[in-house]
């Protein structure tokens, strides 16, 4: 019986062991292709700003905002510019079941904090004058951002192959759960596959400032002038951005 209770305690001991090793090199292994993203997310940011640039070019008298892409998706340009920028921004802060200060308020723990969202209201798309189809000719670059047909590979863009990587260099330790079924790449409950497809990202670039790293939350738009032919020549659009970080997942904060 003794003998079994030691064999069951070595067990136990062999498997956290295995379980410290296999933590620790993903922790290591996400540190590198971390630094290694950053790297490469300076560099498209970069890039975005040229772009940006080339549609704003120095002597321009009236500077328009812009969504650029970092995925390849067609550039937002703003045929007018927003009258406000609405961001919002929550913190999580958890109740503790039970638990009473000596005011009668109830214990709280942090959560965490949740990405910055950004409201644009109202924004104009007028083709009047030129006749153009402002929904084919404007509008179009805004639908892509939220039509699964301009979707991209989670791996690909700017990061390059670095799922593949990650699970060479860490010897497929990153394809291991690390808690709640997600992996060390971020992608998905258990059984994903790591090839899903997401939405464009953007900068939302506004002279010199560079305000949010986003996809589009939600689109909404309604076609509000139309020539005889019923070619539509304006458009009011409302769009939702929501922050987002690509880059690798921390395994200290699996959930």
């Amino acid at each position: 019986m003794a003998n079994g209770v030691g064999k069951k305690k070595a067990d136990e001991a062999i498997k956290t062991g295995v379980d410290v090793v296999a933590t620790t090199g993903l922790s290591e292994v996400a540190k590198r292709q971390n630094e290694d993203f950053q790297t490469k997310e300076e560099e498209a940011k970069a890039e975005a700003r040229r772009t940006y640039d080339e549609l704003n070019p120095a002597d321009s008298r009236l500077v328009k905002a812009a969504l650029i892409s970092r995925d390849g998706a067609p550039t937002i340009r703003f045929m007018f510019n927003p009258t406000d920028l609405q961001f919002s921004r929550s913190v999580t802060i958890v109740d503790i079941k039970g638990a009473r200060t000596f005011q009668g308020l109830p214990k709280v723990n942090f959560g965490f904090v949740e990405p910055y969202k950004l409201k644009l209201s109202g924004l104009v798309f007028d083709t009047y004058e030129t006749g153009e189809d402002v929904y084919e000719e404007k509008i179009a670059a805004i639908r892509a951002s939220v039509d699964f047909k301009h979707f991209v590979d989670v791996h690909s863009g700017v990061l390059g192959d670095t799922g593949n990587a990650l699970a060479d260099a860490a010897g497929n330790i990153a394809n291991e759960e690390v808690g709640g079924g997600k992996n060390i790449t971020g992608a998905g409950d258990r059984g994903q596959p790591l090839d899903l497809k997401r939405p464009p990202v953007y900068y939302l670039i506004w002279g010199n400032h560079d305000y949010i790293t986003c996809m589009v939350e939600s689109l909404s738009f309604k076609l509000t002038m139309f020539l005889p032919d019923g070619t539509p020549v304006r458009a009011l659009v409302d769009l939702s951005l929501k922050e987002v970080d690509l880059s690798v997942a921390n395994p200290g904060f699996a959930q």
